[in-house]
């Protein structure tokens, strides 16, 4: 098994850099001095023993947003790993790998490659598309937010395993992506049983079931969704089947069970079958194709173009 203490998300993050020497990351490591002590850094802890070179945390100002994070157990801020410092400081470190995946090369050259994850599109290709462990992905949900340095590594399969750990915000969650898929398809397939119930024989009209978990109510806030269903039993939608009816109750229940990362999975991908106008998530998950972060853009500075939340 991999030591979780070393493959952490700025060790892999510092490991893709490595791949191009373009980089410009020697300001960073002269920063650096010897430890005068036994000690772990305070964002990843991995040990620094005394002579091995460490950074402080003083080009933190107080304004940072997770400076309290960074502080040891002491009221002092501790010190932090050449890998830690180059994934808070580095300045695509804070802006493209704050909204990217990153694992291994699914070609099997033994190299790192790092997905975009900006728009909801590239988000779920991600998802859906998971790379090879050690995996990460991390997207932030809005500005001053510094997020590679704090997601958590998938040292597992991710689709055979269906688990996923991933950093949305300030908040790491988990969540089953085929599970998640699996349902959503199921309510499609539910809707669409009423739809034909509705077909048959109805004596006066009755209002159509369009959905069982209303999307505007989790648009309002797509990362942290609030789920509202729709009163399927109510005369008005007219379902008097009992079989029906059943159906509806247990996927509602299964719905519920939810994880907080199962939520925000859902919520994305039935906000995503509404921009591209299909209920059919299958078809839709299979047309997405990751796309790779664009090094050479970084490496000769094209200005980044930070994204809102529900590009």
């Amino acid at each position: 098994m991999s030591d979780l203490t070393i493959e952490t998300a700025p060790y892999l993050l510092g490991k893709f850099y490595s791949q191009f020497p373009q980089l410009d990351l020697e300001p960073i490591y002269k920063e650096g001095r010897p430890s005068p002590r036994d000690t772990r850094c305070v964002s990843c802890a991995k040990p620094i023993a005394a002579g091995a070179i460490m950074h402080t945390t003083d080009f933190l100002g107080d304004s940072f947003g997770d400076a309290a994070f960074l502080k040891p157990f002491s009221a002092q801020r501790g010190c932090l790993c050449t890998d830690c410092k180059i994934a808070i400081a580095f300045f695509p470190s804070t802006m493209q790998f704050s909204y990217a995946a990153l694992g291994s090369d699914p070609e099997g050259t033994g190299k790192l490659v790092s997905y975009k994850v900006f728009g909801i599109d590239d988000y779920m290709a991600a998802v859906y598309n998971p790379l090879p462990a050690p995996f990460v992905l991390a997207r932030k949900e809005r500005k001053k937010q510094h997020m590679i340095w704090k997601a958590r590594v998938n040292h597992h399969d991710v689709r055979e395993e269906d688990l996923l750990f991933f950093t949305s915000g300030d908040t790491s969650l988990c969540a089953h992506p085929q599970r998640v898929l699996e349902v959503a398809c199921k309510e499609q397939e539910l809707l669409t049983q009423a739809a034909e119930i509705h077909s048959v024989g109805a004596k006066k009209k009755v209002r159509l079931l369009k959905e069982i978990v209303r999307l505007s109510a989790m648009k309002a806030n797509l990362c942290a969704p609030t789920l509202v269903f729709n009163d399927y039993r109510a005369l008005a939608y007219g379902i008097q089947d009992e079989a029906l009816l059943s159906r509806l109750d247990e996927f509602c229940e299964v719905v519920r069970s939810f994880s907080s990362g199962d939520k925000h999975l859902f919520a994305h991908l039935r906000f995503l079958g509404t921009l591209k106008k299909t209920t059919d998530f299958k078809a839709l998950i299979g047309s997405l194709k990751p796309r790779e972060v664009d090094m050479q853009a970084i490496i000769y500075g094209k200005p980044p173009v930070e994204p809102g939340v529900g590009d």
